[in-house]
């Protein structure tokens, strides 16, 4: 599935294209996720064939976001409009959380520096950008092998605990920061 057909793909197709690793982005009736999530595990498609009208096509994927996983379960039986999101409790979808009003491909687009506009998590300060903090990873490997978390909240003028959580929202942290760091005197931002 490739964010260039995200603008005119269905629900119906993003939900049949669906591969563990895609990411999706979300809408439902009673929230919009404003970061895409992580498709972690689809179930086969079961599909009948119909003498009349379209053929019956039902499908769940499962989705992952910062803190919950989520199923949406999409059936063209009895109403192809009407694509439901759960949320998943060990495994199996459990309380409903609303319908689906919006479901296509992940769509990032590059600045001019080359880099990914990223959605984080968390709040940057005004002065720092999802740029910067990869830099200063990339600066850190380069020169230590691995970039340490206590030397990456120095270089960003920030606290260990938001570093960890910027790097984690950014995908960055998972990929080579150590748990390396000194307390500072007097805190940061």
């Amino acid at each position: 599935m490739t964010a260039d057909i995200a603008e005119s793909t269905t629900v119906r197709q993003t939900v049949e294209a669906a591969t563990p690793g895609d990411e999706v982005d979300l809408t439902i009736d009673t929230y919009d996720w404003e970061s895409p999530l992580d498709v972690v595990d689809t179930e086969p498609a079961v599909e009948w064939d119909v003498p009349y009208g379209d053929d019956w096509f039902v499908r769940t994927i499962f989705l992952k976001a910062s803190r919950a996983q989520y199923a949406i379960q999409y059936s063209s039986i009895p109403d192809p409009e009407r694509v439901e999101c759960y949320r998943v409790t060990d495994g199996t979808p459990t309380e409903k959380r609303g319908d689906v009003e919006h479901l296509a491909p992940a769509t990032t687009e590059a600045d001019e520096d080359g880099f990914e506009d990223t959605d984080v998590d968390v709040a940057l300060p005004d002065d720092v950008t999802p740029a910067d903090v990869e830099d200063v990873v990339d600066e850190e490997r380069a020169s230590n092998g691995k970039a340490k978390l206590g030397d990456v909240a120095d270089a960003l003028g920030l606290t260990v605990g938001r570093a960890r959580a910027v790097t984690h929202a950014l995908d960055l942290y998972e990929d080579g920061i150590a748990e390396v760091y000194r307390p500072k005197a007097g805190g940061g931002r």
